[in-house]
């Protein structure tokens, strides 16, 4: 035989070696990964972006497809002053901060909202909070997506708490507190969503929003005793720390799945995964972040930037009633991290909304919710308590912790009024004060003569 078919068939049988030595692979490959997946669903975590989605909600109890009919009717609201309806809006509520509104703000407020465009507008709004559940109906497959409710909810709040303050002003108590009452159906839609950042964020603006125009109604004597009591309870089943960490077990999900059913199947490309934003990559971090290595295809060195989501994850679940111990956790996580851009960027932007923004929306949460325990305790003995530990237990069960420190909230009385308050980011007692310009930040509610400290 020549030496030309010897080459041939030499380089034959390495083709098929290569060949065979490649199914075993691929076959000890899709073994591992199906292995993984059922430790998965042994752990009864989900497994698909199908076991995240919300289930379905029947047409006449969707609030979502109700929004959808309030957006384009925000829009075409007529100009007021030649400004558009919603600029002159929240000009109006940034100019009248003040608890009452006098005779003068009341018939200007009252002449835009009693008109018949805005009442519709209102009375959609309306239909849309008594409705049971909410399903955007969005396609999860690339991850939960509230933007295009985002601006008809935010707006929806603003109008439905600036008809609060109309209704309370004209002595029409019990239409403001359920005005309200709707806001907290509006902030809470998002919470019936797949859970994301951009939820979270959404319901703490709308909450926000919703405890400013509480407090007004409490504090100037327009809420009834059922509302106030119903407004407590509500507020009590908030868990925003909770939500921020359901939020990170989603995202993994949605990212993970595609690629999970993609390498089972045979079908994923893995040569040409370079650059994909939901690749293979992405998959052997969300692998490695739930603990489960897969030989010959996780590599520790690729998870850096999930490791750092787990972490960030367990101190937060840790640490949502410890501020010291969240940011010392914190801080070890960033001095682990072994760098990169997508950690120098990440590190501080996690602690931000940690420690800004989802800590401080849970302090605003627990100082309202004790401010109308006060209040119902001023209704009941015509007074205010010395202390705070006087509203235990007959107007709440206990009196939470400041979060930023886990010592008691702060408290005084004054004459004709009383303040409660958390010192806030910045640890320091300002005296119920807050004024960021001033680098103040107490969370405060203040309640008597001067309604602020």
């Amino acid at each position: 035989m020549s030496g030309k078919k010897l080459l041939l068939l030499a380089l034959a049988a390495l083709a098929l070696l290569l060949g065979g030595a490649f199914l075993l692979w691929n076959e000890g490959t899709k073994a591992d990964l199906e292995a993984a997946r059922q430790r998965l669903r042994d752990a009864h975590l989900p497994m698909t972006v199908d076991d995240i989605r919300p289930p379905p909600v029947p047409d006449a109890d969707n609030a979502a497809l109700v929004l959808e009919k309030i957006a384009p009717l925000l829009r075409a609201l007529p100009q007021v002053d030649g400004k558009d309806f919603l600029m002159w809006f929240g000009d109006f509520q940034s100019k009248h901060k003040e608890l009452h509104l006098d005779a003068t703000a009341t018939k200007e407020l009252g002449d835009q909202l009693d008109s018949p465009p805005v009442q519709a507008v209102l009375a959609l709004i309306r239909e849309a909070a008594g409705k049971k559940e909410f399903n955007s109906n969005t396609d999860y497959s690339r991850g939960p997506q509230l933007f295009r409710y985002i601006s008809p909810l935010q707006q929806s709040a603003k109008l439905l708490g600036g008809h609060a303050r109309l209704a309370a002003s004209r002595g029409q108590s019990g239409e403001a507190a359920a005005d309200v009452w709707a806001m907290t159906s509006l902030a809470e839609f998002p919470a019936k969503e797949p859970p994301a950042l951009i939820t979270l964020l959404t319901r703490v603006a709308i909450w926000g929003i919703t405890t400013a125009e509480m407090e007004r109604l409490a504090v100037t004597g327009d809420l009834a005793p059922e509302w106030n009591q119903k407004f407590s309870a509500r507020l009590a089943g908030i868990n925003l720390s909770a939500d921020l960490v359901r939020a990170f077990d989603v995202e993994r999900i949605v990212f993970g799945q595609q690629t999970f059913d993609q390498l089972l199947a045979g079908t994923y490309d893995l040569a040409n995964d370079v650059g994909k934003p939901d690749g293979w990559r992405d998959w052997k971090k969300w692998v490695r972040l739930q603990a489960y290595r897969l030989p010959g295809v996780i590599r520790s060195e690729n998870a850096d930037y999930l490791d750092y989501m787990r972490v960030f994850r367990a101190a937060v679940a840790a640490g949502a009633q410890n501020r010291e111990a969240l940011e010392r956790r914190l801080g070890n996580v960033a001095s682990y991290s072994p760098g990169g851009l997508i950690l120098e960027v990440l590190v501080p932007t996690l602690e931000a909304l940690s420690k800004n923004v989802l800590l401080r929306s849970h302090e605003r949460l627990t100082v309202v919710q004790v401010g109308l325990a006060m209040e119902r305790y001023r209704a009941a003995k015509g007074g205010y308590p010395a202390a705070l530990s006087d509203l235990v237990p007959d107007f709440i069960k206990e009196v939470p912790p400041d979060v930023f420190t886990g010592k008691p909230l702060l408290y005084r009385t004054e004459p004709g009024g009383a303040v409660i308050y958390s010192v806030g980011k910045n640890l320091k007692d300002d005296g119920g004060i807050d004024d960021m310009d001033a680098d103040k930040d107490d969370i405060n509610w203040a309640s008597g003569a001067d309604d602020e400290p």
